[in-house]
């Protein structure tokens, strides 16, 4: 340590140079590095889809899900397996534990994913792990004409546009959704079928055989092989409607297909969108990881005004999510909080230390910024509002080292060393408790690094930008300041009157304090006390938040039917229309609106699912308490409006949105637990408190089963595959070929929409016997059941699942404990009960906040061991972490912030910052000790010359933490207020308190 101060001190003008150097590097690296709004996150959840045609539910669950279930169980890492099994498809969702190696289990998975023995008519199983994967830019080309013609226009405009959005550098994909393919429909009208004696068979027959194409081959002549074509003239409706089926035996007159069906253009069924109640298609594009997407802003901007300028005027293009721009106003916001910081640093030092003192000190904060910024690019930590939060954090921790230094190699020069020694001695004799305190910090923030889950993930880079920059402000403190005050600084008395008045008022407290030791810490105690009952009662919201205006609806029909969604949908769109705080929305119908969040939970494609995105107007919400109230006023305006399904209104949030309470009953048998559920859902609907509350199960479904009449089938020379698929053609929409009108081919799809069950019994089928036309019910009974639609299991297990939300006004976690009650009042040992909710986000988030704040405390202590060979000194040091407790909870109390996750994170970062003036004040009151003084004057001498670098490190940590606490985040506002408010109290108490413990508790031996 020795020689690299003097090593700098001889090398001076280099050290100038490299100031400069280093600073010039990192604003080039500043403007090069990636900037993104949310750090990037691994996704630790996957989703297998597995196609299985034409199994029905419990085969899906026995021959596919059960074997994947199986295979995924003896992975490493897995915490929870959740399935749905389907007609035709198995859906197993599996997260893994953040503290795997996702990258490799997700490998792994793969391949045993290959050696899972299916079914030979099963599609290999689908692993899909991007379910993280966030779209960067959602454009809605949406029309009022929903005229063939006008959505044609718009199909053609969107690949037009999706053709321009890849060619952009930062973008690796862009998809198209919302495009529905427009097939012709022939609907058979089954009694004209009977009646021209024809079957489903027949008319499939026919229709194949006109859409055949065979390769004709060549003709050998004398001029060589001359290929023969087969001239298919473009088809119409009309000649569709034309073709000839066969002759009426009665009139001899041909049936043509058109006299016994209804032919017509149709959608498919598939996800629909719709932007303001407009059909749309959506365009969604994504940026490569690592990309700075600010660069792409400018590129999209001129790709979309290009078209909006040829488009009709019933035509628009709307920006539904656009990152760039989301990205430039949040770094942007966050650099200006920084630069503000930076400045209201830069003046507490100036007033605290004078100009040459300040200006030494000053050069610490853009010098350790950019080292910063340069490691962050080695690391690939990104720029982000986490990362820019972390610098401003850092601002007042790291000009704490130079301050101190600096303050030291002062004293050195007001006591006549002369100006090189001074600058050496008043270094070497700080560096060591420099050095103690820079690691104690650091050591307060690495274990936030490993804090669990997605919002461990997501907030990882604040602990670690924090620890870069005290690394690089420690190297700087014992470098570059010294060599700026061998330049700068001399014997300076100017202050000593000024700082006469605060040192006798500190003297005549800690007197007085040293006098009456025992009342002193009883009003300590007594504060601690306060602040315990102040935490009972307290509102919780584990996690805040998105500091955004988007929040959105959750759809569920009751029936699987894709038209009563569109209904609820409908529905919705009444309420949002009716408000006037509601700017805009978009919708889906039949699966989910693109991922436009990083915590959205995966969904899949379902006739009975939709979704509508909203952004609402943040001035009109203002007269809400928060968000949630907002959001409890609209959910209760929904459900007075719907009621052939369920809607949630969710707001974005930093962990997966959920409900406030979410329990999960499970056992091995289905019947163990439906009756138990029924029970507790009963109970909390007498729950005042509780709204929204559903039981999510398998739901029942009606069923018609066919048996056939095997004797009489025989007779006639009819098959099981013949009853089938009969019944399969009359039901389902058969492609039978495809045609090209106005050079586009569409498909020809075949059925008959029976609408009864005694339609279709009367479904006509040929005997190969005896040609008779014979009706179904004529060879088979049909008989009415039930089953499930699907089988859910989680853990694989079967299970019901109760969610609730709780009134605003009400504590959710007294709420979710006498819901506990009433569950340990029903269940019965052979079911398990997981919670969900913010139950589970309490106790994962807060308890691996306090297991991180145990591993600093004892990493501090230790450090502080090896320093002062001491046990009970450290001891004595770490009294500052409760006082700065006291602080935190004030702090939020005043304010009327709720307790949040980031109030947490605050908490645990303030032990390594508080711990440090504490330290200084031990470490001096050792060498004045040493110098010979007793052990209460060396404690009030000790507090009086630590004053001033105490009170300048700590308002210069607390002033740069204002942008922070104005910037109204809901994430950082209260990290920040904890962080002050703490800092504040503990300073205001450690002057005191630590004299005071070190007089009563340390002998004079």
């Amino acid at each position: 340590m020795n020689k690299l101060i003097k090593s700098a001190l001889f090398q001076r003008k280099f050290v100038i140079i490299l100031i400069l150097a280093i600073i010039a590097f990192g604003v080039y690296t500043y403007f090069e590095m990636p900037k993104q709004e949310n750090p990037e996150a691994i996704s630790p959840v996957g989703m297998i889809t597995t196609i299985y045609p034409g199994a029905r539910t419990e085969e899906v669950k026995e021959d596919i899900t059960e074997n994947i279930e199986n295979a995924i169980t003896g992975i490493d890492g897995v915490e929870k397996i959740q399935s749905v099994s389907r007609d035709n498809v198995s859906l197993v969702i599996v997260q893994l534990s953040y503290e795997v190696d996702k990258e490799k289990q997700w490998e792994i998975l793969r391949s045993e994913l290959e050696t899972i023995e299916l079914p030979s008519d099963v599609q290999s199983p689908s692993l899909d792990t991007d379910l993280i994967n966030t779209t960067g830019v959602m454009l809605s080309i949406n029309t009022s004409d929903n005229e063939i013609n006008e959505m044609k226009n718009i199909e053609k405009l969107s690949t037009d546009i999706k053709s321009k959005l890849n060619d952009i550098e930062q973008i690796s994909e862009t998809n198209i959704l919302g495009i529905l393919e427009e097939n012709i429909i022939i609907d058979i009208d089954l009694e004209k079928l009977r009646s021209a004696n024809l079957t489903l068979e027949n008319i499939n027959d026919i229709l194949t055989a006109q859409n055949i194409d065979i390769p004709l081959g060549s003709l050998k002549t004398k001029e060589g092989n001359i290929s023969i074509s087969y001239n298919k003239e473009e088809d119409s409706i009309e000649d569709i409607k034309n073709i000839v089926l066969g002759l009426n035996p009665q009139t001899n007159t041909p049936i043509t297909l058109g006299s016994i069906s209804e032919i017509k253009y149709e959608y498919t069924d598939d996800t629909r969108f719709m932007h303001n109640g407009n059909s749309s298609i959506l365009i969604t594009s994504y940026f490569d990881k690592d990309s700075n997407i600010l660069l792409a802003e400018e590129e999209i901007n001129d790709i979309i005004s290009s078209f909006e300028k040829k488009l009709d005027k019933n035509i628009q293009i709307d920006k539904i999510i656009f990152q760039p721009e989301d990205v430039k106003h949040s770094v942007n916001d966050f650099m200006i909080n920084l630069l503000q910081a930076i400045v209201l640093v830069l003046i507490v030092v100036f007033i605290g230390m004078g100009y040459k003192n300040a200006f030494v000190v000053s050069v610490t904060i853009p010098l350790s910024i950019m080292i910063t910024i340069i490691s962050m690019s080695f690391l690939n930590i990104n720029i982000q509002q986490i990362s820019i939060a972390a610098l401003i954090i850092s601002l007042g921790i790291l000009v704490d080292n130079s301050i101190v230094i600096t303050d030291a190699i002062q004293v050195k020069l007001d006591e006549n060393v002369s100006i090189m020694e001074a600058v050496y001695l008043g270094t070497k004799e700080s560096s060591i408790p420099v050095l103690t305190s820079t690691l104690t910090t650091i050591m307060a923030f690495a274990p936030l690094i490993t804090l669990p889950g997605e919002a461990g993930e997501f907030a990882k880079s604040l602990p670690q930008v924090v620890i870069i920059a005290l690394i690089a402000s420690y190297i700087v403190s014992i470098t570059v300041t010294p060599v700026l005050a061998s330049l700068l600084l001399k014997n300076s008395h100017r202050k000593v009157r000024e700082r006469k008045h605060f040192k006798g008022l500190l003297e005549n407290t800690l007197l007085k304090s040293m006098k009456y030791t025992k009342t002193t810490f009883l009003i300590v105690l007594v504060l601690i006390i306060i602040v315990g009952f102040m935490l009972v009662n307290m509102r919780l919201e584990v996690f805040p938040y998105a500091d955004n205006n988007i929040a959105y609806i959750d759809i569920k029909a009751e029936e699987n039917n894709i038209d009563q969604t569109q209904q609820i949908v409908e529905d919705v769109k009444e309420v949002l229309n009716n408000r006037d705080d509601i700017k805009e929305y978009t919708s889906s119908i039949g699966g989910p609106i693109p991922k436009f969040y990083i915590t959205n939970p995966p969904y899949f494609k379902s006739p009975d699912l939709g979704q509508v995105m909203f952004r609402f107007n943040e001035e009109k919400i203002a007269e809400y308490k928060n968000k949630k109230y907002f959001a409890y006023e609209l959910q209760n305006k929904l459900n007075d409006k719907i009621e052939d399904g369920t809607v949630t209104v969710n707001l974005l949030a930093l962990t997966n949105p959920g409900p406030d309470i979410d329990i999960t009953l499970s056992s091995d048998e289905f019947k163990d637990i439906e009756n138990v559920a029924s029970n507790i859902r009963e109970e909390m609907d007498d729950m005042k408190s509780l709204y929204n509350i559903t039981l999510e199960e398998s739901s029942v479904i009606k069923e018609y089963e066919i048996i056939p009449n095997k004797e009489e089938m025989s007779i006639l020379g009819l098959t099981s595959y013949d009853i089938q698929r009969q019944v399969n053609l009359a039901l389902n929409k058969t492609q039978i070929g495809e045609v090209n009108i106005d050079d586009e081919s569409k498909s020809i799809l075949l059925y008959a929409n029976p609408n009864s069950i005694d339609e279709l019994q009367n479904t006509p089928i040929k005997s190969p016997n005896s040609q008779q036309i014979l009706l179904l019910k004529d060879v088979v009974e049909i008989e009415e059941d039930t089953r499930l639609e699907e089988l859910n299991r989680f853990n694989r297990k079967p299970f019901i699942k109760i969610t609730a939300e709780v009134d605003p006004d009400k504590s959710t976690l007294v709420e979710q404990n006498k819901v506990e009650e009433i569950i340990n009042n029903k269940k019965t040992d052979d079911i398990k009960v997981t919670f969900g909710g913010e139950k589970e986000i309490f106790k994962k988030y807060l308890s691996g906040l306090g297991i991180a704040a145990l591993i600093a405390l004892v990493g501090v202590y230790l450090i502080l061991l090896l320093q002062f060979r001491s046990i009970l000194q450290p001891l004595i040091i770490l009294i500052t972490v409760p006082l700065s407790v006291i602080g935190v909870v004030f702090g939020v109390f005043i304010f009327r912030l709720p307790l949040t996750f980031t109030v947490g994170l605050g908490a645990a970062s303030l032990i390594g910052i508080v711990v440090n003036n504490a330290i200084l004040i031990i470490e001096y009151i050792n060498r004045e000790r040493e110098n010979g003084r007793s052990i209460k004057e060396a404690c009030i001498e000790s507090a009086k010359k630590r004053l001033r670098p105490i009170l300048l490190s700590s308002i210069t940590t607390v002033i740069g933490l204002i942008p922070l606490v104005l910037s109204g985040s809901s994430f950082f506002t209260p990290l920040a207020v904890g962080l002050m408010v703490g800092l504040i109290f503990s300073t205001l108490l450690t002057l005191i308190v630590i004299p005071i413990a070190y007089n009563s508790l340390v002998k004079e031996n």
